[in-house]
């Protein structure tokens, strides 16, 4: 009598169904968006976040996979977490700076007005959030979206097509995938780079925590920033000498973490 097969590590067809499952997901949450109109907006948010996090697991619970390693969900150790914060603390000026970039190319093709109608539709969202409470807004705008987004994009999409394609082609297929769900042209270059980030972390450190944290401190800076300045956010400008800092800790960090990864390698 055989016993019980050995937990697998995924693959590329294992990403592809998990990737079908969450399409599949949104179709739904967009036709009772579409046929219910009296559903709130962040009831519909709440339930495909919770499907990106739901999914991903269920599907590793019944295709033989390892249900939280199956993910990345392995022990960040003390030094790796020290060095994502200090990347995550560096690249937020970066990223404020990207988004600036991205506001000139806009407005230089002509597109300026859909870019505020958007930016402004977003900071609606944040803080139609807080204005009920700032307990609601942490769990909501800060955890829920690391935790299910990483959990989606950086873990079983992420392992499977670098098992069956190499880190690279996954480092940018899951970027691409994870700019594109979030279903705006004005973001999506941002959300590019945010997702090259949030993929390098993941890579380097072998730990899906590296980018639910790095992304929750990016939630967390774009929720306090919002309620600090509000629709004066939009011209907070860094000096030159904080961009500059802000790339040296940056890559210093990344830099370090790159050697733990090639001293991991080794070791294996």
């Amino acid at each position: 009598m055989e016993g019980p097969r050995p937990a697998r590590d995924p693959d590329a067809i294992d990403a592809a169904r998990v990737l079908a499952g969450v399409l599949l997901l949104m179709a739904l949450v967009s036709l009772a968006g579409s046929q219910f109109r009296s559903l709130p907006r962040e009831a519909l948010g709440a339930v495909q976040h919770l499907g990106f996090l739901a999914v991903p697991l269920v599907y590793a619970r019944f295709a033989g996979l390892r249900l939280f390693a199956s993910s990345g969900y392995s022990r960040l150790g003390r030094r790796s977490l020290g060095l994502v914060v200090l990347a995550s603390l560096g690249s937020l000026w970066l990223l404020k700076a990207a988004a600036d970039f991205q506001t000139g190319i806009f407005a230089a093709a002509g597109r300026a007005k859909e870019h505020e109608q958007e930016v402004k539709a977003v900071r609606d969202a944040v803080e139609a959030v807080m204005s009920r409470g700032t307990l609601l807004a942490f769990p909501l705008m800060v955890l829920a979206p690391a935790l299910s987004e990483e959990t989606l994009f950086r873990g079983i999409l992420f392992r499977g097509l670098a098992r069956s394609f190499g880190p690279w082609i996954s480092l940018l297929s899951t970027t691409v995938l994870f700019a594109a769900m979030h279903q705006s042209m004005v973001r999506f270059g941002l959300m590019v780079c945010l997702g090259l980030y949030l993929g390098a972390l993941v890579w380097l450190t072998r730990s899906l925590w590296a980018g639910v944290l790095a992304h929750a401190i990016n939630n967390l800076t774009v929720v306090v920033l919002q309620g600090m300045y509000g629709d004066r956010l939009d011209h907070l400008r860094a000096p030159w000498w904080m961009l500059l800092l802000s790339g040296v800790v940056f890559a210093l960090a990344l830099g370090l973490l790159w050697m733990e990864h090639r001293r991991g390698e080794r070791e294996m």
